[in-house]
C-alpha cells in the first residue's frame, strides 16, 4: 500500500477545509427572521429578537399561536389533534442542527409551517 504523496495531501487537506468552512456557515447561520406560512402562502415575517405572539386563525376553524420570545421561536398552541407542532419545541439559531426538521416547524394538519431563516 503506497502513502498519499505532498501533494495528495495538500489537496485532501484543502478538501477539508473548504467542508468545514461550509459546514460551520450553514451550522452558524440559523437566522434571524421568522416566516409563518399556511399552505404555500406567506403569512407573516418577523424578528427573531422582537417579542411577538402571532395568532392564525383559519376559515376552517384552524387555529395557531406561535410566540417569539427571547430569541427563540414556538408553537405555543395548535387545535390540530396530534399536537406534534407542540412536541418540536423551541427554535434557536444555535439549535437548527441537532433539530430533527432543522429550521423548521411544521403543523401539518393545519398546513401551518415556521421557517428559521436569513433576512
Amino acid at each position: 500500500m503506497k502513502l498519499a504523496g505532498k501533494k495528495d495531501m495538500i489537496i485532501i487537506g484543502a478538501a477539508l477545509a473548504v467542508c468545514l468552512a461550509a459546514a460551520l456557515l450553514f451550522v452558524g447561520s440559523g437566522g434571524n427572521e421568522v416566516r409563518i406560512y399556511v399552505g404555500e402562502e406567506l403569512y407573516e415575517e418577523a424578528s427573531l429578537y422582537i417579542d411577538k405572539t402571532i395568532v392564525i386563525e383559519q376559515e376552517n376553524g384552524c387555529r395557531n399561536e406561535i410566540r417569539i420570545e427571547d430569541g427563540r421561536v414556538y408553537m405555543a398552541y395548535s387545535t390540530c389533534e396530534n399536537q406534534n407542532c407542540l412536541h418540536q419545541g423551541e427554535m434557536t439559531p444555535d439549535n437548527i442542527a441537532s433539530r430533527a426538521l432543522s429550521n423548521w416547524i411544521i403543523c401539518l394538519p393545519n398546513r401551518v409551517t415556521v421557517e428559521l431563516g436569513e433576512e
